[in-house]
């Protein structure tokens, strides 16, 4: 459910799924992936299974800047790429972390989800959750049309 206080979460998880990247992909050892679970705003990795990846689409803190008065904001966002709960995925998980990453870089524009420009900063070294799984950051700056 799209929520005014979730818009631009949304927006920008549906700009990257129109990518295909998260339908399926290619790993780096030249193995075909599986569908990979998304979510906007937050994610219960209790009920995320071992096997299965997830990214997470969300407002890196509370602060927009812009001019909103023109119709123009520039919001933080950060992409979570999550692996799945084993060491055997960091490598797979941190290029597929890196795909998402070259195809922003790539596809900074988008007019169906009210995105004017996308600015990334790369991929972070591996966090780990308590669970054993790896977490890939990609931040980003996102201007929106409001």
């Amino acid at each position: 459910m799209t929520t005014i206080a979730n818009f631009e979460e949304v927006r920008l998880l549906e700009h990257i799924k129109s990518s295909g990247l998260l339908t399926s992909f290619t790993d780096c050892f030249g193995n075909t992936q599986g569908a990979t679970d998304s979510v906007a705003g937050m994610i219960d990795l209790t009920a995320l299974a071992d096997n299965k990846r997830a990214i997470l689409v969300r407002q890196n803190g509370s602060d927009s800047f812009g001019r909103p008065y023109q119709g123009i904001i520039d919001v933080p966002m950060l992409i979570a790429v999550f692996s799945k709960a084993n060491d055997d995925d960091l490598a797979i998980t941190k290029g597929f972390a890196t795909d998402i990453y070259k195809w922003l870089i790539d596809n900074y524009f988008s007019s169906s989800q009210c995105i004017t420009s996308i600015s990334t900063r790369g991929v972070s070294n591996p966090l780990f959750t308590e669970d054993s799984r790896a977490v890939f950051e990609i931040n980003l700056i996102v201007k929106f049309n409001v």
